[in-house]
């Protein structure tokens, strides 16, 4: 790991440009709207069971387009890519909840 980090600092340097400063807020935006994208149907819907409906299309719609982009960006099939990412990301929010659930 030391040489990897070395080299994309020399990299870095050389060229002058602040390339991480660019990647983590890239990084830090997308996991402020990702985050977002699932909250905003609570403070919208006033009763909580039609938020949580709203919430979990607006999630799904986000997995299937952030996929699609992925898709675009990899070269894999688009709709592959948005179904692959839709399914991991439910699995995740399904296990999440799941846990949620069994601590609270």
């Amino acid at each position: 790991m030391g040489r990897v980090h070395d080299a994309i600092r020399t990299r870095d340097r050389a060229s002058g440009s602040a390339t991480w400063f660019t990647s983590a807020f890239t990084i830090g935006g997308a996991y402020i709207v990702g985050g977002l994208v699932p909250l905003v149907p609570y403070m919208l819907v006033p009763a909580v069971p039609d938020a949580m409906v709203w919430s979990v299309i607006s999630t799904g719609v986000a997995l299937l387009a952030f996929g699609a982009i992925k898709g675009r960006f990899t070269g894999m099939n688009l709709v592959r890519s948005a179904v692959q990412t839709l399914v991991v990301g439910g699995l995740a929010a399904g296990a999440a909840f799941g846990l949620a659930h069994a601590f609270s």
